[in-house]
């Protein structure tokens, strides 16, 4: 834990908060990942078979570029 998470820990232990402990992968504390692995899964991965390793390092790829730059990113003011 690195010196700041153990400030923050200490200053809520002073103050009489308590943290709720989140699971590793779950979804509550790793949100833009597991919306990422969700979207490689059901848009790129499901519906392919890979014959060899490189192919499908082809394809991720690919998908990753499309992910990166095409998909629609929320206004400012949609996150609200």
């Amino acid at each position: 834990m690195n010196d700041s998470a153990c400030a923050l820990l200490q200053g809520l232990a002073a103050a009489g908060a308590k943290t709720l402990y989140i699971e590793p992968g779950s979804h509550w504390g790793n949100s833009h990942r597991e919306r990422f692995n969700g979207m490689l899964r059901d848009e790129c991965l499901k519906g392919e078979i890979f014959y060899s390793l490189r192919e499908s390092q082809i394809s991720i790829e690919r998908w990753r570029g499309q992910y990166n730059t095409r998909r629609r990113l929320p206004l400012k003011t949609e996150l609200h």
